[in-house]
């Protein structure tokens, strides 16, 4: 066993004083401290669990926890431990991600990027020598080396002495707080990273460890922990609460003000959930569900021992529930949410409830066990409360020519997209404290894989098996698998587990032949990347039917071999996206093709009484990042025009195209007489800084998501009427946003644009409008060449207002802009003749939204006026209601 320790030791340790740390050297009273702690905490010191002693104050003013923390660690293993490695989990948040968009920080990021971190102060033995400490092997710190002056021996403990300081981030997630409410999954504290069998396994989530916390706060604060706190005293301002935890892999702890509690009993379970006090209505909903969540699984499993689910608000970006150590975090947006796509957020829930009653009920059960079960159990709550497993995909199909509705059904970036779509979606920062360092594919992926390589009738009988057998001799689900498949499918786990795979499926060809009325068709499937992954393969025929084949992922290719009376009409590979395949624009022959409505706009003018319109269709072949093609239709009161163009990604930032175009010209002209007709073809190159060539200009507009530096060079060339006009265009858009937090921004835009030749629509500026000169009528200025130069002060004027519109629309902030805008248009090639340009000055309002309460967007209403107009008639405010940013 370990060597005594020695109470008389100097130790550097800390005692509270009027709410805040005071360094102490005192042996006498350092011995004193941890006596207390040993009275208070009675429980076998050589444990075989690690085990967490705390004693910390929680600062709410600074959002820091400040503390010292007494570690035993037990060596299992047959051989020395010379050195124990800890996890510093809020050192994830010391800096921006290097791969992120600036725009990502905001969906996370309330005001601005504060980053949390954990500072170690000292550590020492409990004989109160120094121990060395660095971080290895990862940034930020995150994983701290610590030497003992001697190695552990087997079967030994070691107790070492760690003060520390925690710095919370101002965000949204699991790990975070904003405004009065304070959320902690785990981590909160330095921890020991996994050890078993000898070797210390940074990739597995942490080993269950006993807890001992007693935290000093506000008495106006409300403590929820993983274990129920209890009083121990009250001092003043501060009260002293203590939490025991046995068999715990972390310990999650929620701290808020203005929480109003619901409480209700199913069965033997007894539920909380602390909600905010203004979502009185969503939280009588979430109750609701909870009990007939509940009621469902009792029916089904029986009444488990008495049993306490914690439920607690939370800023959640990325899901809806995340869970915790026996305490499950509820988005405070749970039901604010457009009705049909409620019960999306329902399941939600429901997976949360049925995580935290599987773990309750199977202890000692690996997470994604845990996680299967409990999504095998939604699905079956979820059918029996609505008849059907809605399909969002199916239901949005039809509308998907609209491009947010596009959006809504492929972007991979959209913020809870795992919540409404059934395939593989890693999120987009992993902040699960158990996986930070190796986030595995969405855990059902697990069970997925087992059923694509097993069947479902195998899988259902495992599944029986295993919750058959009684809760305290319980099997591992593995043990059970193997027996009842009479398979050792470890390798397939172990590998889902320990790698973050990504294999690339494509059809290789598809050969057929007619031989006496049968059509023998060959297949080949190719595998790229390293790993093994079972695919399901769907196989339409001409009449209707279907035909569901499987591989089992075994080697880098495969060959189906079919023999039908009915041709194949098309193959696709993982029909259901259940695989990490990341690209599938090559899981299908022949491809299918989706419509964009790209523009779409009316004008009347009731002098003339002439209606105009402009629309816009692109075609796309579906998942290409690459190519597209756009048709227009357009009329206005000078002339009819059509245009057809082919676009074609280069390396992700340069974009090539060409297009055809034709016009027919109804007013008097300078370059053309009426009734004639302009054919042109055109060739153009455009560059952008950053990867939105695929968002149409509406969606650029709408989420803002314009590229810094664009550059376009085209050419114009007529061929119809024997008439020969071209023209050359280059514009420059340079634009630059200095964000001082995450809404308080300042923002500049360079405009040049300049063109040659006599082809006359197809070498005109129009300085005016919405996104040009605010200040004036569009297009009421028109020339060869241009040039504009805005800037913008954007400012924050309420953060998170939280006003639901019907559930169409959800806003969450609204920001105040000032701007001004200066800009010439001539047909002369300089413009930058300063007695010629026109200014205008103006404000506005942006809204963050989220559409349906899905798609975040932004709201724009703008009014300017022009400064010394050379026109009498501009000479007025001009209102804008629009989507979007101007830039």
């Amino acid at each position: 066993m370990c060597p005594p320790v020695d109470l008389k030791a100097e130790y550097h340790l800390s005692v509270r004083t009027d709410g805040l740390i005071t360094t102490w050297y005192n042996g006498t009273m350092c011995a004193l401290l941890f006596l207390i702690l040993g009275i208070l905490f009675s429980g076998p010191v050589f444990a075989e669990n690690t085990r967490y002693e705390i004693v910390a104050d929680y600062k709410d003013e600074d959002h820091e926890i400040v503390g010292d923390e007494r570690i035993t660690f037990f060596n299992q293993s047959a051989k020395p431990v010379t050195a124990l490695y800890l996890f510093l989990y809020p050192n994830l948040y010391r800096g921006k991600h290097p791969d992120l968009d600036v725009s990502f920080y905001r969906k996370a990021y309330p005001v601005a990027f504060n980053p949390g971190g954990v500072e170690i102060i000292s550590i020492q033995d409990m004989e109160g020598q120094t121990l060395s400490f660095f971080p290895v092997r990862y940034e930020r710190s995150i994983i701290i080396k610590v030497v003992p002056e001697k190695p552990v021996l087997p079967q030994h403990t070691f107790q070492f002495l760690v003060r520390f300081r925690t710095k919370i981030p101002e965000k949204w997630g699991p790990f975070s707080y904003y405004k009065d409410l304070t959320v902690l999954q785990g981590g909160w504290h330095p921890y020991l990273a996994n050890f078993e069998k000898g070797e210390w396994r940074f990739h597995d989530s942490p080993q269950k460890s006993d807890y001992h916390i007693q935290l000093r706060l506000k008495k106006d604060l409300l403590l929820i922990g993983s274990s129920p706190p209890s009083l121990q005293s009250i001092q003043g301002d501060w009260q002293t609460l203590t939490m025991k935890g046995k068999d715990l892999a972390l310990f999650s702890l929620s701290i808020a003000r203005d929480l109003r509690l619901y409480e209700t009993k199913v069965g033997s379970i007894d539920v909380s959930y602390h909600a905010l006090s203004k979502n009185k209505s969503y939280a009588e909903q979430v109750m609701n569900l909870t009990e007939l969540a509940l009621q469902f699984y009792i029916k089904r499993f029986g009444s488990p021992p008495s049993t306490l689910l914690q439920l607690t608000s939370a800023g959640l970006y990325q899901d809806l529930s995340t869970p915790g150590t026996k305490m499950l975090f509820l988005n405070n947006r749970i039901f604010k949410i457009f009705p049909i796509l409620k019960r999306f957020h329902e399941a939600s829930l429901a997976y949360g409830l049925y995580r935290l009653l599987w773990r309750e009920k199977r202890p000692e059960e690996v997470w994604w066990v845990i996680e299967g079960l409990a999504k095998r159990d939604t699905e079956a709550f979820m059918r029996h409360r609505h008849g059907k497993v809605f399909n969002l995909e199916e239901w949005l199909r039809p509308i998907s020519f609209i491009p947010v509705i596009d959006q809504i059904l492929y972007s991979p970036t959209l913020p809870l997209r795992q919540v409404y779509f059934r395939e593989s979606v890693t999120p987009i920062v992993s902040e699960d404290v158990r996986f930070f360092n190796n986030p595995p594919s969405e855990s059902p992926n697990i069970f997925s894989k087992l059923r694509v390589l097993l069947g479902d009738n195998m899988i259902d009988r495992v599944i029986f098996a295993y919750l058959a057998q009684e809760d305290k001799s319980a099997a591992s689900f593995r043990t059970v698998l193997e027996e009842t498949s009479a398979q050792d499918l470890n390798w397939l786990i172990d590998q889902w587990l320990r790698a973050r795979l990504k294999l690339d499926f494509e059809i290789v060809d598809i050969k057929t032949e007619e031989i006496d009325g049968i059509y023998e068709t060959a297949i080949q499937v190719r595998k790229n990347g390293e790993g093994i992954e079972p695919l399901q393969v769907r196989v339409e025929r001409a009449d209707g039917t279907e035909m569901p084949l499987i591989w089992d992922g075994v080697g880098e290719t495969h060959r189906f071999n079919l023999k039908t009376r009915s041709p194949i009409e098309s193959v696709e590979l993982d029909p259901k996206k259940l695989s990490n395949d990341p690209n599938r624009l090559n899981n299908r022959q022949p491809h299918r093709w989706k419509v964009l409505l790209d523009q779409l706009s009316l004008n009347y003018d009731f002098q003339t009484q002439f209606l105009g319109y402009n629309v816009g269709l692109l075609f796309q072949r579906l998942y290409d990042s690459k190519n597209w093609i756009k048709l227009t239709f357009s009329q206005n009161d000078s002339s009819d025009l059509v245009h057809l163009g082919y676009s074609h990604v280069l390396k992700k930032n340069h974009i090539l195209s060409s297009a055809l175009t034709q016009e027919k010209i109804k007013e008097d002209l300078e370059f053309a007489q009426p009734g004639a007709e302009a054919g042109f073809f055109s060739l153009g190159y455009t560059y952008l800084s950053s990867q939105s060539p695929l968002l149409t200009e509406s969606l650029r507009r709408l989420t803002t998501t314009f590229p810094s530096l664009s550059v376009g060079l085209t050419y114009n060339q007529q061929f119809t009427s024997q008439i020969y006009d071209n023209s050359l265009l280059l514009k420059i858009d340079l634009r630059r946003i200095v964000a001082f937090s995450n809404y308080r921004e300042l923002g500049a835009r360079m405009f040049i644009g300049q063109s040659i030749g006599r082809l006359f629509e197809q070498s005109r500026f129009y300085l005016g409008g919405s996104n040009a000169m605010r200040g004036y009528t569009p297009l009421v200025f028109e020339g060869q060449n241009m040039s504009l130069f805005s800037v913008e002060y954007r400012f924050p004027i309420f953060y998170e207002t939280d006003i639901n519109f019907l559930s169409l629309m959800h806003t969450h902030t609204w920001q105040g802009v000032v701007f001004a805008d200066t800009g010439m248009v001539d047909d002369a090639h300089n413009v930058f003749k300063v007695d010629q340009f026109k200014s205008d000055v103006g404000a506005g309002l942006r809204f963050f939204v989220d559409l349906f309460g899905v798609y975040p967007a932004i709201l724009r209403a703008d009014l300017a006026v022009p400064i010394a107009s050379p026109r009498e008639d501009e000479q007025k405010i001009h209102y804008y209601l629009n989507m979007g940013q101007s830039f």
